[in-house]
């Protein structure tokens, strides 16, 4: 019986490897990229969606025309089918804020005072304060966060997310006891997801 092929050594294994990364970090930063660059992000991201439908296509004829020539000749169209679930299932923007949340946390909290050391004076509305440059990589979109600082409601809401024309995500800082909903009565026509991530921070979706 004539022995089988490695699999390894097929640039089909390899190109669904490089497509399963590309497109695992293009949807791990679309929210950033998107709110940053959003036309760049579109010129790169839909090369990489047809890179993946290509390949995923390439790696299934490959299977089924290979499967007595390699061992194992599923596996670049598993990879690919692998990274398609993981990518609708996990929550992979939430979980690149969270992690660059608790990398930069102290960031944050620096921010934070330095905000509110110059923003002193109450407004009825919430107002756009924009962060110098040591802290503009904290809030997507230039480095603005939106402070509010009406009564007793006081807080900082840095963007993880802009959306064109509607939509923000991102972490707020609630400053003394106020109840999280009054604050984002402030900033949200509606609220879609709040998460409240300890010490008065709150992760937060809205419109």
């Amino acid at each position: 019986m004539e022995q089988k092929r490695d699999i390894t050594n097929t640039t089909t294994l390899y190109l669904s490897i490089i497509n399963s990364v590309l497109l695992l970090l293009s949807t791990m930063y679309s929210q950033k990229l998107a709110s940053e660059l959003w036309i760049l992000f579109l010129i790169i991201l839909i090369p990489i969606i047809l890179f993946f439908i290509v390949t995923t296509i390439t790696s299934l004829i490959f299977w089924t025309e290979n499967n007595s020539i390699y061992d194992i000749p599923f596996l670049p169209f598993i990879i690919n089918i692998l990274l398609l679930a993981l990518i609708i299932i996990l929550p992979l923007n939430k979980i690149r804020n969270r992690i660059e949340f608790a990398m930069y946390k102290r960031q944050f909290e620096k921010a934070v005072d330095f905000v509110l050391s110059k923003e002193t004076e109450q407004t009825i509305y919430p107002k756009i304060f924009k962060l110098p440059e040591n802290y503009e990589n904290l809030s997507v979109g230039g480095g603005e966060v939106i402070v509010i600082n009406k009564g007793d409601k006081k807080g900082v809401f840095f963007y993880k997310f802009r959306g064109v024309p509607d939509g923000q995500i991102g972490f707020l800082k609630i400053i003394g006891n106020d109840c999280i909903n009054n604050l984002t009565k402030e900033l949200f026509l509606e609220v879609n997801e709040i998460n409240d991530i300890g010490n008065n921070w709150y992760f937060i979706s809205g419109e």
